[in-house]
């Protein structure tokens, strides 16, 4: 797929999904129910070949024009020395895969399902702040702000246990905390992560998400209201409202590039942004990593 067609898929994708409602903010995430994904292109081989490939135009613009749903990317067809087109959407339960062959015939076009629901191991890059107010489940912070207790926007705790963590906790004003490195098992389905361990000492990978030394690629940086709409309008439209992905405003990378924090990312979102973050101007910044 080429740049100028792989910018206007995803152009088209969050052009459907973006959307605000009163006071700039971005519309309450709505979860997508789980479906059965037919082959991932991060992890599996498919049949639809590789770099330099044409896309399918008439089976791709039938997706989002016809049935309504965006399409992530295309690759692989005939000017790839294969047979058939691959077109990743969202998720397919294999109504779309239906509608296609019904429309073009069987082997034409291969349907990839790029963000099937799935549970990841995972622990935190690094030390990580669980606040709990009482008031809801505790949170494990995505942001926090310094003023204590600490303001938190997170996702929900399953299984957190205060005593496990030996008192290496703060509390005042019936709201506890402390700082971790949380290992467990993290579900899209819920955006919850079930506890398996927890600690105040671990391995700090940190977030490489700066730009070395100040050094852009482009030598040029966008405004912080220009990348404010950019995460208002179309990233957090199309993580959230398609996707049912809670995303966080992290700023830039110190070059104007928009960083967007997420729970965790396989790599999938970022594939979807483009696969060179700092040029293509989104860099997702997953707060969990995957584990062995």
């Amino acid at each position: 797929m080429t740049t100028r067609t792989r910018a206007a898929a995803i152009a088209a994708a969050l052009a459907i999904a973006a959307g605000l409602t009163a006071c700039g903010q971005a519309t309450p995430p709505v979860r997508a129910a789980a479906r059965t994904p037919v082959v991932s292109p991060t992890t599996d081989p498919s049949p639809c070949g590789s770099g330099g490939a044409h896309s399918d135009e008439d089976t791709s613009g039938y997706v989002t024009d016809a049935l309504g749903e965006p399409v992530l990317d295309t690759w692989g067809g005939f000017g790839g020395g294969a047979a058939i087109v691959c077109i990743g959407v969202i998720a397919d339960d294999g109504s779309i895969q239906g509608a296609i062959d019904a429309e073009f015939g069987e082997g034409k076009a291969l349907v990839v399902s790029m963000f099937p629901r799935s549970d990841y191991t995972v622990t935190t890059r690094a030390r990580t702040t669980v606040v709990d107010d009482g008031e809801r489940p505790p949170q494990l912070c995505v942001t926090a702000d310094e003023p204590l207790p600490p303001q938190c926007d997170g996702i929900d705790l399953v299984g957190w246990d205060w005593g496990s963590v030996g008192g290496a906790y703060e509390e005042h004003g019936g709201v506890r905390w402390g700082d971790y490195f949380v290992t467990g098992t993290y579900s899209f389905d819920t955006d919850e992560l079930t506890v398996e361990s927890a600690t105040a000492d671990g391995p700090d990978i940190g977030f490489a998400w700066d730009s070395p030394a100040g050094v852009c690629p482009d030598g040029s940086a966008r405004t912080p209201e220009e990348l404010r709409a950019i995460y208002d309008q179309d990233a957090t439209g199309f993580l959230e409202r398609e996707l049912g992905i809670h995303s966080y405003w992290w700023g830039d990378d110190g070059c104007g590039k928009l960083a967007i924090g997420v729970a965790f990312d396989d790599g999938r979102l970022q594939h979807v942004f483009g696969e060179q973050p700092r040029d293509g101007g989104v860099l997702i910044v997953p707060l969990l990593r995957e584990t062995q």
